[in-house]
């Protein structure tokens, strides 16, 4: 969270650290999740959807996190989440990711472009 905060306060870095089939066309689901990150936590959520529907998915679940983290050290005591990890839990969680490499590849324009 503290660096997506950066990010957000100070800017995208300089760095191009994409694989080599960014390049030729070829997204991934993670495809401007940065991008993304760094716009939830500016507020634009419209633009963030735009990079990466995930985006604002992930910052909900890094808050989480460092919530939890917090109530951890504070009482002594340790928040557990169990998933049971059941065909149909696994089913749609695959159709979640193939329909976000679907919709990233369908904005391959954006999410090449530098900004």
């Amino acid at each position: 969270m503290a660096i997506a905060a950066a990010l957000a306060v100070f800017g995208l870095p300089p760095l191009d650290l994409h694989g080599p089939l960014h390049f030729l066309g070829v997204m991934d689901p993670a495809c401007g999740m940065t991008r993304g990150v760094r716009l939830v936590l500016r507020g634009d959520l419209v633009a963030a959807f735009r990079y990466n529907p995930a985006s604002p998915l992930v910052v909900a679940v890094m808050s989480l996190a460092v919530l939890r983290a917090a109530y951890g050290r504070l009482t002594g005591r340790w928040l557990t989440v169990r998933l049971r990890w059941s065909p149909g839990l696994l089913t749609a969680l695959a159709i979640a990711v193939i329909a976000l490499e679907v919709n990233q590849q369908l904005h391959a324009s954006l999410l090449l472009a530098r900004h």
